[in-house]
């Protein structure tokens, strides 16, 4: 009888403690949000794409609208400007959207008119905490004291850092990808509690749609996701109906981006992602004849070496137009193809890795190229100092100690499993996202594509030790049905 009492003040510590560490993380998110100067990152020219949408500009008559502001970021802007540009669809519209709306009904009855870009940051803030907020409620009601303690380190170090919070102020669409994906991770807990019941598939269907939507390199990545809990389900539980709404849902944005349907994707961006990964490709690589044949490109392509679409030389000399017909499956078979130069492209990439506050923009309002860093702590200062061989060690003892115990043990089902096979889930996930990013530009502009790649570190780092916990401590621990 004490025992049972006591582990129930222990349960409730912990969930106290758990939401705690929550709401200190909502609190840096707001605390970012609402600072002043502005801090958010600068244009780099890529948020005009989104802007076009909503047809919104600086307000400044002072400043280009047709290019970017990268010292800076810019605070007010308006909506009576016109520009013809291709509107760049992503499922940030959905945030950017709400918010304008949000700001007209403001302006409407305050008699303002211009939109402060705070308002778009305060509506992603919001978006995010109502989510965290729910999933955590959530593991609550069914008494899961570790999903409550992932969830709060998550926010409290990931998801409230600079990191991810610097897009909130921003046209940029690496928020909705950072926020679809914590929705579609959230998402596979709730289908497993729910045994496929459709409303509980919702969370998991629309953040792997969201994730899918949010910007064309994404697209694979829910799909990958999908595939792989439609065969887990399929294999694992025969529950074909549910594998199935899983995989069309994720196929869908892959679909329609490699069918054309989405045609305002933007071919310039496309062919200079393309020139990137052939330059640095072609710099790393032993065999460049081999590459280049996987390919299917010219020796004259040999010129791009060491070079990127940055470079003048290459936009004025239209260095390799071959590359134009060059698609992405076949750059990504390419890859694959050529074990040694992944390798050598993942052992190139630490710096990437930890340059997860991206530092080539401005990130304060009225300063060239402040720092948010001097504003607010980030996990980025030690991310910097960190070798570039403990990240590796940090994403693959937590998979190798599981696939250990999944293999050795009688674990069939039960806590210890799903925490396991969870983990396992992740670093999967990882895996896909340093594959895409890598296939996507090479080490050209990796920083800012691996922007999913830091939160995905931590639910396998929480979760292998609880797991280990409960298989040394509660041997005897009853199954699931």
């Amino acid at each position: 009888m004490n025992s049972l009492s006591d582990n129930t003040k222990y349960q409730k510590t912990i969930a106290l403690v758990a939401f705690f560490l929550l709401l200190l993380g909502i609190g840096r998110m707001f605390s970012l949000v609402t600072h002043s100067p502005v801090l958010g990152y600068a244009n780099s020219y890529d948020m005009i794409r989104l802007q076009a949408c909503h047809q919104i500009w600086p307000a400044d008559d002072g400043i280009d609208i047709t290019s970017g502001t990268p010292a800076a970021p810019i605070h007010r802007y308006a909506l009576d400007k016109k520009v013809k540009t291709p509107c760049f669809p992503s499922s940030e519209l959905l945030f950017t959207g709400t918010a304008i709306e949000l700001a007209k009904l403001k302006n409407h009855i305050t008699g303002e008119k211009l939109v402060s870009i705070k308002m778009i940051g305060f509506v992603k803030a919001f978006f995010l905490t109502i989510t965290i907020l729910i999933a955590q409620l959530y593991f609550l009601r069914r008494n899961n004291t570790t999903a409550m303690v992932v969830n709060a380190i998550t926010a409290l170090i990931a998801l409230s850092d600079p990191g991810v919070t610097l897009y909130f102020n921003t046209f940029y669409s690496e928020f909705s990808a950072v926020y679809f994906l914590y929705l579609s991770l959230i998402g596979i807990v709730f289908l497993a509690d729910a045994q496929c019941h459709i409303t509980r598939l919702l969370p998991l269907l629309a953040g792997l749609l969201g994730l899918g939507f949010s910007m064309p390199q994404h697209a694979p990545l829910a799909f990958f996701i999908g595939l792989l809990l439609a065969g887990y389900l399929q294999f694992s539980a025969k529950k074909w109906g549910g594998a199935l709404i899983i995989l069309l849902f994720s196929a869908l944005p892959l679909t329609l981006q490699s069918s054309g349907f989405l045609s305002s994707n933007d071919k310039s961006l496309d062919f200079a992602n393309k020139v990137n990964f052939t330059g640095s490709a072609l710099s790393l690589t032993q065999q460049p004849d081999k590459l280049l044949n996987n390919l299917q490109l010219p020796d004259s392509c040999k010129v791009l070496a060491g070079k990127n679409w940055y470079n003048k030389e290459v936009q004025d000399k239209k260095y390799c137009p071959e590359l134009s017909a060059a698609n992405h499956p076949k750059i990504s078979i390419a890859l694959l193809k050529d074990p040694a130069l992944l390798v050598t492209f993942l052992q190139n990439s630490a710096p990437s890795l930890k340059n997860w506050v991206f530092d080539l923009y401005g990130q304060v309002e009225g300063e060239k190229t402040g720092t948010a860093i001097q504003h607010q702590a980030s996990i980025d200062n030690v991310l910097r100092v960190t070798p570039g061989a403990v990240f590796l060690f940090m994403a693959l003892l937590p998979a190798l100690l599981s696939i250990i115990v999944l293999l050795i043990g009688k674990l069939r089902s039960g806590i210890c499993y799903t925490f396991l096979l969870y983990s396992l889930l992740v670093f999967a996930i990882q895996a896909a996202v340093f594959f895409l990013a890598l296939s996507t530009s090479g080490i050209t502009g990796l920083a800012k594509n691996l922007h999913l790649y830091i939160p995905l570190l931590l639910p396998p780092l929480v979760l292998t030790p609880a797991a280990l916990y409960q298989l040394i401590f509660y041997t005897n621990e009853p199954e699931k049905n």
